[in-house]
């Protein structure tokens, strides 16, 4: 089984999809039996300013060359072999509890307490951005608890939440308004470009030259962080984040900076489960934070799977979006249409 894809990645999917068809449009839809590496050196030339969007083009690329392989409308595709680097991913900033006060004090100084709220629910529950932003009174929030359906998974996640939290929910309600967040220039819920456009205020208010560069949709995986360090075990953090047990896990070892700290706290602990004093477990020095995988310095190396007879339209509509071979087969269909002088023999 394939999980849903991300409204986020089917658009993009989607878009790859367009972009490929305007370009061959306006080559008046050559066969494509007919393209060369110099056809597709010029397609992605026009992205070599954008690793990120020139990889998802070349991507599509890949999946309609290899149908046509399996189709015999061709014999090999005309992108380069071998392997391929992904774009290094982006360097991300933790949020820490001092960080979420600074933003949500200075939201409420620029007379956006919505957003204030939003930051810090975000920091407690660690909730998708998307699906915070569009919560509303009475069916996402009901008073004291957060019920949320996960718009990428589809999981239900039901968290009750404290007195504080409730009533500082409360007093940013902005009355005629389903929205439990709302821009107050609006006086109704964000939108994403408008929510953006008020966090990015309210960032370069606070940010100086070297600061680190803080970004809503990480308030998920700071969340996690947090809820770590306040000692919560992995399946307790993933009920409230709604994360699978693995995600959990490779979130910490990406972000979670004090791993020498834990190590030294859990021995602590079993020390004293044993019976032992605790003033026995002797003085330690203290050790500089570091990163033990070291995963900001480490390239991705990304190989596309193999097509086979029985995985084709799967792979395929699992890759843009669809479910249903025949949706994905009549999304690239007018590229693929045509006399391309390779038949099957049978």
């Amino acid at each position: 089984m394939f999980k849903t894809l991300s409204a986020s990645r089917q658009y993009r999917n989607q878009r790859s999809v367009t972009k490929i068809l305007e370009w061959s449009a306006s080559r008046g839809h050559p066969a494509v039996d007919g393209l060369s590496a110099f056809d597709m050196d010029d397609f992605l030339s026009q992205y070599a300013n954008r690793p990120a969007t020139r990889f998802d083009m070349r991507s599509m690329w890949n999946m309609l060359f290899d149908t046509a392989i399996y189709a015999r409308w061709i014999k090999e595709s005309p992108l380069p072999k071998g392997k391929w680097k992904t774009p290094k991913p982006r360097e991300v900033a933790v949020w820490t509890s001092e960080d979420v006060q600074r933003y949500a004090d200075q939201a409420k100084r620029m007379r956006q307490p919505g957003l204030a709220a939003l930051i810090v629910t975000m920091m407690e529950i660690g909730q998708r951005l998307g699906d915070m932003r569009t919560a509303q009174w009475g069916r996402e929030f009901l008073g004291d608890r957060f019920v949320i359906r996960q718009s990428k998974t589809g999981k239900l996640v039901n968290i009750p939440v404290p007195q504080w939290l409730r009533d500082l929910l409360l007093s940013v309600r902005i009355d005629g308004s389903p929205f439990v967040f709302n821009d107050f220039d609006k006086q109704t819920g964000f939108t994403p470009y408008r929510l953006m456009t008020r966090f990015e205020e309210v960032r370069h208010a606070l940010s100086q030259d070297g600061d680190k560069k803080l970004e809503l949709r990480v308030l998920r995986h700071s969340c996690v962080c947090r809820l770590m360090e306040a000692g919560l075990s992995a399946a307790e953090i993933a009920g409230i984040t709604g994360h699978l047990l693995a995600r959990v896990h490779s979130i910490l070892e990406r972000y979670y900076p004090d791993r020498w700290g834990m190590a030294q706290r859990g021995m602590m602990r079993a020390h004293i489960a044993g019976g032992a004093d605790p003033e026995s477990f002797g003085q330690l020095k203290p050790l500089p934070i570091q990163d033990w995988l070291g995963d900001s310095a480490r390239s991705q190396i990304y190989e596309s799977p193999q097509y086979t007879e029985r995985n084709v339209e799967r792979l395929l509509a699992a890759k843009t979006g669809q479910h249903r071979s025949r949706a994905t087969l009549a999304a690239i269909g007018p590229f693929m249409a045509g006399d391309h002088g390779i038949h099957d023999a049978a």
